[in-house]
């Protein structure tokens, strides 16, 4: 898409920020709109699509998943490595080196409820668009 772009083969794509971030820092690009939620630090002035007047959210979810049955301790263990992972200047130093928004951190239960709206959400879309289950 950014080859694409770059060529002016396509007036529009979309995609992720770390394809099409460095392109957007020297001017070759220009970003238009977000899929996120809410505004984000890297690109503090562009809208979102809701602000836009679009309803649409779809933004890309990072997680570390295991297998049924995992115990209840080493999940724990997980999920505080994690958070205090990403919570360290030098990830946040890396994540913004490549163009990746690594906010909010969700586990347990918000992450569960996350993946359930997205689940209905991505189900509204193909049901709306008469693609079959």
């Amino acid at each position: 898409m950014v080859t694409a772009l770059l060529g002016g083969h396509v007036m529009a794509g979309a995609g992720t920020t770390g394809g099409f971030g460095p392109f957007v820092k020297s001017g070759e690009l220009r970003l238009l709109g977000l899929f996120s939620s809410q505004r984000i630090k890297l690109y503090p002035d562009v809208p979102t699509l809701t602000e836009l007047g679009y309803k649409i959210v779809a933004e890309s979810n990072f997680m570390i998943i295991g297998p049924k049955g995992i115990p209840d301790q080493i999940v724990e263990k997980f999920q505080k490595a994690s958070i205090e992972a990403m919570k360290d200047k030098s990830y946040g130093a890396v994540a913004d080196k490549l163009w990746t928004v690594y906010e909010p951190i969700l586990v347990g239960e918000e992450l569960k409820k996350l993946m359930k709206e997205t689940d209905l959400f991505n189900k509204e879309v193909i049901k709306s668009l008469g693609i079959k289950e």
